[in-house]
């Protein structure tokens, strides 16, 4: 059995920006590279993604600029994945 290193990442916190996650290009972004979404969760609309860090380590230039810090702490704590979050 593996266990793996998971990063958890609340968006809201690490961004500054005041609109719904559908209308922000980072979310949209973590949407399409995912491997695990889930958002419309409950009457909330929570929005939850999995994002494999293996895929972009040795392409970082694939990562977004304003999501690129998130991921080089992944990297260095050798998380396997990032949990992006709502925080709600």
């Amino acid at each position: 059995m593996e266990f793996y290193t998971v990063a958890d990442i609340n968006l809201a916190e690490q961004l500054d920006y005041d609109c719904a996650p559908e209308d922000a290009k980072e979310w949209a972004w973590i949407e399409e590279h995912a491997s695990l979404t889930h958002k419309d969760n409950g009457n909330d609309g929570i929005w939850d993604f999995m994002v494999s860090t293996s895929i972009y380590e040795n392409e970082p230039s694939k990562i977004p600029t304003t999501l690129f810090v998130m991921f080089k702490e992944a990297f260095d704590n050798k998380a396997q994945y990032i949990f992006f979050n709502q925080g709600c």
